[in-house]
């Protein structure tokens, strides 16, 4: 099997070969199947050793390298839901409170300043 990326190519010109066909298909589909879900070699590796495969983390890992310089895969960066939701709004600097009307189906609670309201506890107060 040969996996070569348009990237790969300008700065390495000679191709990545993969011996080992069959491991090469067991850790994309065991990769597929745990979309989402947080992934390491060894992981991988420990999970793929008990369904009796013989693969070492260096080769998952090296094998993993290949999939993402071929455009497969990608990584994805953690990230913070909260942070993200929020930075926007905690960026403006004024005097004024800030507040986020969300369906929370929470009591009205603040994050670093700002008010989160339930829109149904909202609306029963507006006249």
């Amino acid at each position: 099997m040969l996996l070569i990326s348009m990237s790969e190519r300008a700065v390495c010109p000679e191709p990545m070969y993969i011996r080992w066909k069959s491991g090469s298909m067991i850790i994309s589909e065991f990769m597929m199947d745990n979309i989402g879900n947080l992934l390491s070699p060894n992981n991988i590796s420990e999970t793929l050793k008990n369904d009796e495969s013989e693969i070492t983390r260096k080769t998952v890992s090296k094998y993993i390298d290949y999939l993402e310089n071929a455009f497969l895969f990608y990584e994805a960066k953690r990230y913070d839901l909260k942070e993200r939701e929020y930075s926007p709004l905690l960026a403006i600097r004024d005097a004024y409170p800030k507040m986020i009307i969300a369906r929370t189906h929470h009591e009205t609670y603040d994050y670093q300043g700002v008010q989160v309201v339930d829109l149904c506890r909202w609306l029963r107060q507006i006249p």
